[in-house]
């Protein structure tokens, strides 16, 4: 409970316009047939990450709303009153209509903001932004692939 405050806590602080954003997403979805907006189902994405699920799918099995207090969290962060969360293939047809270029887009506002708002200042290494990579895990090899 208390690192799900301080996730809340944090995104509030360094991006108080999050919401906004992710509202703004271009979606091409024909809006009289969708339940969940926008920025509902770009937060139920970002659970999936952050909760290190391995497939969409495991958002169905993993987080089941019953009983827990998944949807209210979802709903907190996106500002919404949703009764029901969506399932996977929901969130798979989202991410088709809106689209790489647009999260690219996104990803790039946030990192913009944040160096603006000088918040990565204290971390400036000889006077540049340092942009740390993890690359573990992209391929894993069960046995030597190759001499080198």
């Amino acid at each position: 409970m208390i690192l799900g405050r301080a996730f809340v806590q944090t995104v509030r602080h360094f991006f108080p316009d999050l919401n906004d954003w992710l509202g703004a997403l271009p979606d091409t979805r024909d809006p009289d047939a969708c339940l969940y907006g926008t920025g509902f189902l770009t937060w139920w994405g970002i659970a999936l990450y952050l909760l290190q699920l391995r497939s969409r799918r495991q958002l169905d099995f993993k987080l089941d709303a019953r009983g827990s207090r998944v949807l209210d969290n979802l709903n907190r962060l996106a500002g919404t009153d949703h009764q029901t969360r969506p399932v996977h293939g929901t969130l798979d047809h989202f991410l088709g209509h809106v689209g790489p270029d647009a999260f690219a887009a996104l990803r790039a506002r946030l990192v913009r903001h944040l160096i603006r708002s000088k918040v990565l200042e204290p971390a400036r290494l000889q006077g540049y932004l340092v942009a740390p990579v993890d690359g573990t895990g992209l391929y894993a090899f069960g046995q030597r692939h190759c001499p080198h």
